[in-house]
């Protein structure tokens, strides 16, 4: 008798520890589910911003000049998910304007290896993108 009396107190104990050890780790794991998970939220990790405007999406796009007068010269890339050709047009500061073609299906880099799109009056000032 004395053999399963202790048995059943080390079952007992044993029992106790794991529920303390779950509710432990439930506690634990909770938080996950009150705060949002920052993979979901999207962001530009780089200078330029982003946005999707239709079958275009627009990333790293930012526009360099040397003074706030001067010509702009628009870089990043574009992506067309449509299958027909689209333009893009750009409207700068006093009226300018950029237009960037991207066939259909495909992709423009506005990079040091092609034709520069330039607006011919940047603003000079960096503005917040929220979209």
């Amino acid at each position: 008798m004395r053999i399963t009396a202790m048995n059943r107190v080390q079952r007992g104990k044993l029992a106790m520890a794991a529920a303390a050890i779950s509710i432990g780790l439930l506690s634990v794991t909770g938080c996950g589910y009150i705060n949002p998970q920052q993979t979901n939220e999207q962001y530009s990790p780089s200078d330029g911003v982003r946005d999707d405007l239709g079958s275009l999406q627009l990333r790293n796009m930012l526009i360099v000049s040397t003074d706030a007068n001067k010509p702009g010269r628009v870089i990043g890339a574009v992506f067309n998910t449509s299958s027909s050709d689209a333009t893009l047009t750009i409207s700068g500061a006093g009226g300018s304007q950029a237009t960037i073609p991207v066939k259909a299906k495909s992709q423009t880099y506005l990079n040091e290896n092609t034709d520069p799109a330039i607006l011919s009056t940047s603003g000079g000032a960096r503005v917040p993108w929220f979209p």
